[in-house]
Protein backbone atom coordinates (compact mmCIF):
# COMPACT_ATOMS: atom_id res chain seq x y z
CA UNK A 1 0.00 0.00 0.00
CA UNK A 2 1.14 3.53 -1.00
CA UNK A 3 0.71 6.75 1.10
CA UNK A 4 0.65 10.11 0.37
CA UNK A 5 -0.40 13.32 1.98
CA UNK A 6 -3.32 15.47 1.07
CA UNK A 7 -3.82 19.12 1.13
CA UNK A 8 -4.91 19.05 4.75
CA UNK A 9 -2.20 17.19 5.61
CA UNK A 10 -3.81 13.94 6.09
CA UNK A 11 -2.30 10.64 5.34
CA UNK A 12 -3.88 8.70 2.97
CA UNK A 13 -3.60 5.34 1.42
CA UNK A 14 -3.90 4.34 -2.69
CA UNK A 15 -3.60 1.28 -3.77
CA UNK A 16 -0.74 -0.21 -5.41
CA UNK A 17 -0.54 -0.90 -9.11
CA UNK A 18 0.51 -4.36 -10.05
CA UNK A 19 2.38 -4.10 -12.86
CA UNK A 20 2.18 -7.54 -13.61
CA UNK A 21 -1.70 -7.23 -13.75
CA UNK A 22 -2.83 -9.14 -16.97
CA UNK A 23 -3.19 -6.78 -19.70
CA UNK A 24 -6.10 -6.96 -22.90
CA UNK A 25 -3.58 -7.12 -25.22
CA UNK A 26 -1.18 -10.18 -24.52
CA UNK A 27 -4.72 -12.32 -25.07
CA UNK A 28 -4.90 -10.60 -28.76
CA UNK A 29 -8.02 -8.22 -27.53
CA UNK A 30 -7.86 -4.24 -28.33
CA UNK A 31 -8.50 -2.18 -25.08
CA UNK A 32 -10.28 -0.35 -27.17
CA UNK A 33 -12.29 -3.11 -28.47
CA UNK A 34 -15.81 -2.58 -28.99
CA UNK A 35 -19.13 -3.63 -27.31
CA UNK A 36 -20.16 -6.25 -30.16
CA UNK A 37 -16.21 -7.14 -30.69
CA UNK A 38 -16.62 -8.10 -27.20
CA UNK A 39 -19.71 -10.47 -28.38
CA UNK A 40 -17.70 -12.74 -31.06
CA UNK A 41 -14.84 -13.48 -29.25
CA UNK A 42 -16.43 -14.39 -25.61
CA UNK A 43 -18.40 -17.07 -28.38
CA UNK A 44 -15.42 -17.74 -30.39
CA UNK A 45 -12.11 -17.51 -28.82
CA UNK A 46 -12.08 -19.41 -24.99
CA UNK A 47 -8.39 -18.12 -24.82
CA UNK A 48 -9.52 -14.30 -25.23
CA UNK A 49 -11.53 -14.04 -22.23
CA UNK A 50 -8.54 -13.41 -19.52
CA UNK A 51 -7.92 -10.47 -21.92
CA UNK A 52 -11.62 -9.56 -22.00
CA UNK A 53 -11.77 -9.63 -17.97
CA UNK A 54 -8.64 -7.14 -17.82
CA UNK A 55 -10.88 -4.37 -19.52
CA UNK A 56 -11.69 -1.50 -17.66
CA UNK A 57 -14.90 -2.16 -15.83
CA UNK A 58 -16.79 0.21 -18.08
CA UNK A 59 -16.45 -2.28 -20.93
CA UNK A 60 -17.95 -4.59 -19.10
CA UNK A 61 -20.42 -3.19 -17.49
CA UNK A 62 -21.50 -2.07 -21.69
CA UNK A 63 -21.44 -5.42 -22.80
CA UNK A 64 -23.33 -6.76 -19.62
CA UNK A 65 -25.85 -4.26 -20.29
CA UNK A 66 -25.86 -5.17 -24.17
CA UNK A 67 -26.19 -8.84 -23.55
CA UNK A 68 -29.06 -8.48 -20.75
CA UNK A 69 -30.98 -5.80 -22.94
CA UNK A 70 -30.36 -7.79 -26.29
CA UNK A 71 -32.34 -11.34 -24.37
CA UNK A 72 -35.16 -9.01 -22.61
CA UNK A 73 -36.35 -7.75 -26.03
CA UNK A 74 -36.12 -10.91 -27.44
CA UNK A 75 -37.95 -12.74 -24.73
CA UNK A 76 -40.18 -10.04 -24.25
CA UNK A 77 -40.37 -7.33 -26.85
CA UNK A 78 -40.29 -9.45 -29.71
CA UNK A 79 -43.04 -12.34 -29.03
CA UNK A 80 -45.42 -9.71 -27.80
CA UNK A 81 -45.06 -7.78 -30.85
CA UNK A 82 -45.89 -11.13 -32.44
CA UNK A 83 -48.86 -12.05 -30.19
CA UNK A 84 -50.15 -8.55 -31.15
CA UNK A 85 -49.97 -8.55 -35.09
CA UNK A 86 -51.42 -12.58 -34.52
CA UNK A 87 -54.91 -10.81 -33.47
CA UNK A 88 -54.56 -7.87 -35.50
CA UNK A 89 -53.35 -5.12 -32.98
CA UNK A 90 -55.48 -4.50 -29.47
CA UNK A 91 -58.20 -2.30 -30.97
CA UNK A 92 -59.92 -4.70 -33.29
CA UNK A 93 -59.16 -7.54 -30.29
CA UNK A 94 -61.18 -5.62 -28.07
CA UNK A 95 -63.27 -3.83 -30.75
CA UNK A 96 -64.25 -6.80 -32.93
CA UNK A 97 -62.65 -10.19 -31.88
CA UNK A 98 -64.03 -10.61 -28.19
CA UNK A 99 -67.61 -10.77 -27.21
CA UNK A 100 -69.29 -7.65 -26.57
CA UNK A 101 -69.04 -7.59 -22.57
CA UNK A 102 -70.36 -5.65 -19.94
CA UNK A 103 -69.87 -5.54 -16.25
CA UNK A 104 -73.40 -5.11 -14.33
CA UNK A 105 -73.77 -5.22 -10.57
CA UNK A 106 -70.52 -6.87 -9.96
CA UNK A 107 -71.27 -9.63 -12.80
CA UNK A 108 -69.26 -10.07 -16.24
CA UNK A 109 -72.37 -10.39 -18.61
CA UNK A 110 -72.02 -11.92 -22.56
CA UNK A 111 -73.21 -14.20 -24.54
CA UNK A 112 -70.83 -16.32 -25.90
CA UNK A 113 -67.84 -17.98 -24.53
CA UNK A 114 -64.28 -16.54 -25.48
CA UNK A 115 -60.38 -18.69 -26.10
CA UNK A 116 -57.31 -17.38 -27.01
CA UNK A 117 -53.87 -18.73 -26.46
CA UNK A 118 -51.08 -15.96 -26.48
CA UNK A 119 -47.58 -17.59 -26.51
CA UNK A 120 -48.75 -20.26 -24.44
CA UNK A 121 -50.63 -18.14 -21.89
CA UNK A 122 -54.49 -19.18 -22.07
CA UNK A 123 -57.20 -16.44 -22.39
CA UNK A 124 -60.63 -18.28 -21.03
CA UNK A 125 -64.05 -17.03 -20.81
CA UNK A 126 -66.85 -19.02 -19.81
CA UNK A 127 -70.27 -16.78 -20.06
CA UNK A 128 -72.12 -19.38 -18.40
CA UNK A 129 -70.63 -20.01 -14.70
CA UNK A 130 -70.06 -17.98 -12.14
CA UNK A 131 -66.42 -19.48 -11.66
CA UNK A 132 -64.32 -21.74 -14.34
CA UNK A 133 -63.42 -25.13 -13.10
CA UNK A 134 -60.62 -27.49 -14.05
CA UNK A 135 -62.96 -29.40 -16.12
CA UNK A 136 -63.29 -26.36 -17.95
CA UNK A 137 -60.01 -26.53 -19.07
CA UNK A 138 -60.28 -29.46 -21.10
CA UNK A 139 -56.74 -31.32 -20.00
CA UNK A 140 -54.64 -28.64 -21.94
CA UNK A 141 -51.71 -27.96 -19.69
CA UNK A 142 -50.91 -24.31 -19.56
CA UNK A 143 -51.20 -21.22 -17.89
CA UNK A 144 -54.82 -19.83 -17.78
CA UNK A 145 -56.20 -16.55 -17.28
CA UNK A 146 -60.04 -17.47 -16.83
CA UNK A 147 -63.18 -14.91 -16.52
CA UNK A 148 -66.63 -16.53 -15.55
CA UNK A 149 -69.60 -14.34 -14.31
CA UNK A 150 -67.98 -13.06 -10.71
CA UNK A 151 -64.36 -14.44 -10.47
CA UNK A 152 -61.13 -14.01 -12.03
CA UNK A 153 -58.79 -16.24 -11.94
CA UNK A 154 -54.96 -17.11 -12.72
CA UNK A 155 -54.40 -20.91 -13.31
CA UNK A 156 -51.48 -23.14 -13.50
CA UNK A 157 -52.11 -26.39 -15.29
CA UNK A 158 -50.39 -29.36 -15.58
CA UNK A 159 -51.69 -32.72 -16.88
CA UNK A 160 -49.72 -35.67 -15.88
CA UNK A 161 -50.16 -39.69 -16.36
CA UNK A 162 -51.18 -39.86 -12.68
CA UNK A 163 -52.18 -37.29 -10.29
CA UNK A 164 -52.49 -33.36 -12.52
CA UNK A 165 -50.84 -30.74 -10.87
CA UNK A 166 -53.75 -27.59 -10.66
CA UNK A 167 -53.47 -24.62 -9.10
CA UNK A 168 -55.13 -21.54 -9.19
CA UNK A 169 -52.97 -18.62 -8.02
CA UNK A 170 -55.39 -16.54 -7.38
CA UNK A 171 -59.10 -15.84 -7.61
CA UNK A 172 -60.73 -12.09 -7.29
CA UNK A 173 -64.01 -11.51 -7.72
CA UNK A 174 -64.86 -9.57 -11.23
CA UNK A 175 -66.74 -6.39 -8.74
CA UNK A 176 -62.43 -6.63 -7.48
CA UNK A 177 -61.24 -6.16 -11.17
CA UNK A 178 -63.74 -4.27 -12.78
CA UNK A 179 -66.05 -1.60 -12.12
CA UNK A 180 -69.96 -1.88 -13.16
CA UNK A 181 -69.47 0.03 -17.37
CA UNK A 182 -66.96 -1.77 -17.71
CA UNK A 183 -66.77 -2.87 -21.24
CA UNK A 184 -65.00 -3.55 -24.52
CA UNK A 185 -64.43 0.37 -25.32
CA UNK A 186 -63.18 0.60 -21.95
CA UNK A 187 -60.65 -2.09 -22.66
CA UNK A 188 -59.41 0.04 -25.80
CA UNK A 189 -59.51 3.25 -23.66
CA UNK A 190 -56.93 1.59 -21.80
CA UNK A 191 -54.64 0.28 -24.89
CA UNK A 192 -52.19 2.17 -23.55
CA UNK A 193 -51.51 0.31 -20.45
CA UNK A 194 -51.26 -2.47 -22.33
CA UNK A 195 -48.08 -1.39 -23.89
CA UNK A 196 -46.84 -0.22 -20.82
CA UNK A 197 -47.01 -3.36 -18.84
CA UNK A 198 -44.67 -4.97 -22.32
CA UNK A 199 -42.26 -2.02 -21.34
CA UNK A 200 -42.36 -2.58 -17.62
CA UNK A 201 -42.21 -6.58 -18.38
CA UNK A 202 -38.79 -5.56 -20.60
CA UNK A 203 -37.02 -3.90 -17.54
CA UNK A 204 -38.38 -6.58 -14.76
CA UNK A 205 -36.53 -9.03 -17.38
CA UNK A 206 -33.22 -7.08 -17.40
CA UNK A 207 -33.49 -7.52 -14.09
CA UNK A 208 -34.02 -11.20 -13.49
CA UNK A 209 -31.75 -12.03 -16.03
CA UNK A 210 -28.77 -9.58 -14.34
CA UNK A 211 -29.62 -11.69 -11.04
CA UNK A 212 -29.77 -15.18 -12.45
CA UNK A 213 -26.53 -14.70 -14.43
CA UNK A 214 -24.23 -12.74 -12.02
CA UNK A 215 -25.47 -15.41 -9.27
CA UNK A 216 -24.11 -17.71 -11.59
CA UNK A 217 -21.00 -15.90 -12.19
CA UNK A 218 -20.10 -15.63 -8.84
CA UNK A 219 -20.70 -19.26 -8.28
CA UNK A 220 -18.30 -19.81 -11.32
CA UNK A 221 -15.58 -17.60 -9.97
CA UNK A 222 -15.57 -19.53 -6.37
CA UNK A 223 -15.32 -22.61 -8.21
CA UNK A 224 -12.40 -21.40 -10.49
CA UNK A 225 -10.32 -19.74 -8.05
CA UNK A 226 -8.28 -21.88 -6.63
CA UNK A 227 -7.18 -22.87 -10.15
CA UNK A 228 -6.77 -19.54 -11.33
CA UNK A 229 -4.26 -19.15 -7.80
CA UNK A 230 -2.43 -22.14 -9.43
CA UNK A 231 -1.13 -20.11 -12.88
CA UNK A 232 1.25 -17.77 -13.78
CA UNK A 233 -2.11 -15.40 -14.68
CA UNK A 234 -1.64 -12.17 -12.59
CA UNK A 235 -5.51 -11.99 -12.16
CA UNK A 236 -7.90 -10.76 -8.42
CA UNK A 237 -11.28 -12.20 -7.84
CA UNK A 238 -13.05 -9.09 -9.92
CA UNK A 239 -11.20 -10.45 -13.01
CA UNK A 240 -12.30 -13.90 -12.61
CA UNK A 241 -15.72 -12.37 -12.09
CA UNK A 242 -16.38 -10.73 -15.38
CA UNK A 243 -14.41 -13.70 -16.92
CA UNK A 244 -16.84 -16.06 -15.77
CA UNK A 245 -19.60 -14.06 -17.11
CA UNK A 246 -18.00 -13.88 -20.60
CA UNK A 247 -17.87 -17.32 -20.38
CA UNK A 248 -21.56 -17.60 -19.88
CA UNK A 249 -22.17 -16.03 -23.51
CA UNK A 250 -23.36 -18.92 -25.61
CA UNK A 251 -25.56 -20.53 -22.65
CA UNK A 252 -27.02 -17.63 -22.16
CA UNK A 253 -27.96 -17.07 -25.85
CA UNK A 254 -29.36 -20.89 -26.41
CA UNK A 255 -31.16 -20.45 -23.30
CA UNK A 256 -33.02 -16.83 -24.03
CA UNK A 257 -33.07 -18.15 -27.51
CA UNK A 258 -34.89 -21.47 -26.79
CA UNK A 259 -37.39 -19.72 -24.78
CA UNK A 260 -38.16 -17.09 -27.82
CA UNK A 261 -39.26 -19.46 -29.61
CA UNK A 262 -41.38 -21.38 -27.65
CA UNK A 263 -39.37 -23.78 -25.77
CA UNK A 264 -38.07 -25.91 -28.68
CA UNK A 265 -35.84 -27.77 -26.34
CA UNK A 266 -36.10 -28.87 -22.65
CA UNK A 267 -35.42 -25.26 -20.67
CA UNK A 268 -33.08 -27.36 -18.18
CA UNK A 269 -31.22 -29.49 -20.79
CA UNK A 270 -30.25 -26.14 -22.10
CA UNK A 271 -29.15 -24.51 -18.65
CA UNK A 272 -26.96 -27.83 -18.30
CA UNK A 273 -25.67 -27.21 -21.74
CA UNK A 274 -24.82 -23.64 -21.27
CA UNK A 275 -23.55 -23.97 -17.68
CA UNK A 276 -21.02 -26.93 -19.27
CA UNK A 277 -19.70 -25.26 -21.58
CA UNK A 278 -18.87 -22.14 -19.48
CA UNK A 279 -17.05 -24.24 -17.32
CA UNK A 280 -15.07 -26.04 -21.01
CA UNK A 281 -14.39 -21.96 -21.34
CA UNK A 282 -13.37 -21.17 -18.19
CA UNK A 283 -10.82 -24.28 -18.43
CA UNK A 284 -9.83 -24.09 -21.41
CA UNK A 285 -9.03 -20.14 -21.03
CA UNK A 286 -6.65 -21.18 -18.04
CA UNK A 287 -5.27 -24.52 -17.86
CA UNK A 288 -2.33 -23.11 -20.47
CA UNK A 289 -1.25 -21.17 -17.81
CA UNK A 290 -0.56 -23.61 -15.37
CA UNK A 291 2.56 -22.55 -12.60
CA UNK A 292 3.88 -25.62 -11.74
CA UNK A 293 2.72 -29.14 -13.68
CA UNK A 294 3.70 -32.79 -13.87
CA UNK A 295 3.27 -35.24 -16.85
CA UNK A 296 -0.14 -35.78 -16.33
CA UNK A 297 -0.91 -31.94 -16.05
CA UNK A 298 1.09 -31.30 -19.28
CA UNK A 299 -1.31 -34.07 -20.84
CA UNK A 300 -4.53 -32.46 -19.60
CA UNK A 301 -3.02 -29.21 -20.53
CA UNK A 302 -2.64 -29.35 -24.27
CA UNK A 303 -6.16 -30.74 -24.01
CA UNK A 304 -6.48 -27.06 -23.85
CA UNK A 305 -5.13 -25.57 -25.97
Amino acid sequence: MRYYIDEKGMQKATPEVNPNHIKPNDFGVDEKVRVFEQLFLSIGKAKALPGLAALKSSKFVGYLLLILTMMSFLVTVIPATAAIAQFGGFEKLFGQTLPAFTVQDGELVTDEDFEMNVQGVHILLKHDVDSVSKEDLNGISGVYYTFGKKQVKMIVYQKQNTDDFYNEVYVLPVSTMFPDGFNNQSLIDYIWAWYLGIFFGFIWRIITLAGRYLLLSLILMLVFNGLMEKTTLEMNGSDLFKMAFYAQTIGINIVNINQAFGYLLPASLLSIVGMFVAVYKMRKALMPYLREINSDDEERRNLFR
